[in-house]
């Protein structure tokens, strides 16, 4: 897939402003690409495609949070956080921002890591977005029920 921004000028001209072609998600020819949404994440414009993908071979399911954002004049995914993992198939995370606890230009995200069997108790906690490594990532000691906050 590929992902690109433009703007309209006050005379209606296009001006590009960022693009990468060729970012690989997903498998069996499904990017999972048709299921994003352009959403704001980050203060005053910043914008980016949030999908998921990946797949499941011989019972094993693995995938990832996409966030396809600008920086610069690329696009990057934002995010180091799973769907779910191969080394732990009993718990799914999910991804929705966060822009009242915002501090900065890029809104933190709020995780939900819902465990299995169904009716165990789901883990909520903020992910602030590192500016050193461009991206979100889960914190190293994964929350078991209840609220944190990633340091």
């Amino acid at each position: 897939m590929g992902a690109f921004a433009l703007v309209a000028t006050a005379d209606g001209t296009p001006k590009f402003l960022a693009a990468t072609d060729a970012l690989m998600y997903g498998s069996f020819g499904d990017s999972g690409a048709s299921t994003a949404r352009l959403m704001q994440i980050g203060a005053p414009d910043y914008y980016g495609w949030v999908f998921s993908s990946g797949g499941t071979w011989q019972g094993i399911s693995v995938g990832w949070q996409h966030i396809l954002a600008p920086r610069g004049r690329r696009f990057r995914d934002l995010s180091a956080i799973p769907t779910m993992r191969e080394s732990d198939q009993d718990h799914r995370y999910s991804i929705s921002y966060d822009p009242a606890s915002s501090v900065g230009r890029v809104y933190p995200l709020s995780v939900t890591q819902l465990a299995q069997p169904k009716g165990a108790e789901a883990a909520h906690f903020l992910v602030p977005f590192n500016f050193r490594t461009w991206r979100y990532e889960l914190p190293t000691e994964a929350p078991v029920g209840g609220e944190r906050r990633s340091p």
